[in-house]
């Protein structure tokens, strides 16, 4: 019994310090360029609000997502963005970008509507590009998460 406390209590610290590094800070959370001019690394969700408006953003090498909310005359605002940079072959850029006003409805609906659209416009971007599916398939990882975590943020950008 001592033996599985101990090893409960080792497996918590190091999922702890895994998870307060996962943090980072600026520096750890940059995306830098291999040898061959490809961007590469991941700088995990981001949340910044600017002016009224929130927004959350994440790179994961070439691929960046981000979600905008906007106060606008009679509600708020969504953007979502998906921008590949660069696109083929190292070369170009594609972004798409879906506006659209979010559902009043439970945050779970709402969290399913985001994440729909934002594998839609991932895969229109991954169609046009040379994106990796390690890449295509984790970009939204982390999401439903912070989603829950900003819903304070949310709720004074919508004003309710």
């Amino acid at each position: 019994m001592t033996g599985l406390t101990r090893l409960a209590k080792g497996t918590f610290a190091a999922a702890l310090v895994f998870g307060l590094g996962a943090c980072g800070n600026d520096a750890e959370t940059q995306v830098s360029r291999n040898a061959d001019g490809m961007p590469q690394g991941d700088t995990g969700w981001q949340v910044r609000e600017e002016g009224e408006g929130l927004r959350m953003r994440r790179q994961f090498d070439q691929l960046t997502l981000v979600y905008a909310l906007e106060p606008k005359t009679g509600g708020v605002g969504a953007t979502l963005t998906a921008r590949a940079a660069p696109c083929l072959g190292g070369k170009g850029e594609f972004e798409v970008e879906d506006k659209f006003t979010p559902l009043s409805a439970d945050e779970a609906s709402e969290l399913t509507d985001i994440r729909d659209r934002m594998e839609g416009l991932v895969g229109r971007v991954a169609d046009r590009c040379d994106i990796p599916d390690k890449v295509r398939n984790q970009i939204t990882a982390g999401f439903d998460g912070l989603f829950f975590r900003t819903s304070g943020q949310r709720a004074a950008v919508s004003g309710s």
